[in-house]
C-alpha cells in the first residue's frame, strides 16, 4: 500500500501543477486533457486510499497505460506516470486486504464470466 501511494505523489503533483499552468499561460486547447487525467488520476488514488473499486481503478490505469505508450511519441518522458499506472494496476489486480482474505476481490458479475447466480431459497415463486 505504501508504494501504491508513493507512486502518485509525483503524478497527482504534476497534474495539479499543469491545470494551473494551462490556466496561466492561456494554453486552453490543451486544458481538457489535462482536466481529465487529472480528475481520473485523483479518482484512482481516492478508490486505491479507501481500497475500494479495484474494477474501476483497472479501468483508469489501464486507459492510462495505453495512452501513454500508443498516444505519446516520447513514453519514457512520462517514466514517473507509467510507474504510477503500473503499480496502480498490479495493486487492483493482485492486492487483497486482510479483511477479504479468501474472497475474490475484482466484483466482476457472475455472467460475465459465463456463471448464473444461486437462486434465492428464499424467493417464492409467483
Amino acid at each position: 500500500p505504501i508504494a501504491a501511494f508513493g507512486s502518485s505523489i509525483f503524478p497527482i503533483f504534476y497534474n495539479h501543477w499543469m491545470l494551473f499552468m494551462y490556466v496561466n499561460d492561456h494554453w486552453y486547447s490543451l486544458f481538457p486533457v489535462q482536466l481529465l487525467f487529472t480528475v481520473t488520476d485523483n479518482v484512482a488514488l481516492v478508490l486505491r486510499f479507501c481500497d475500494v473499486l479495484p474494477e474501476v481503478r483497472l479501468a483508469i490505469h489501464s486507459c492510462h497505460l495505453l495512452f501513454l505508450l500508443v498516444v505519446e511519441s516520447e513514453a519514457l518522458k512520462y517514466i514517473g506516470f507509467i510507474i504510477d499506472d503500473s503499480v496502480g494496476l498490479a495493486y487492483a489486480l493482485w492486492y487483497h486486504p486482510a479483511s477479504q482474505a479468501g474472497q475474490a476481490y475484482l466484483r466482476v458479475p457472475p455472467e460475465v464470466l459465463g456463471r448464473s447466480e444461486p437462486a434465492d431459497a428464499d424467493a417464492e415463486d409467483v
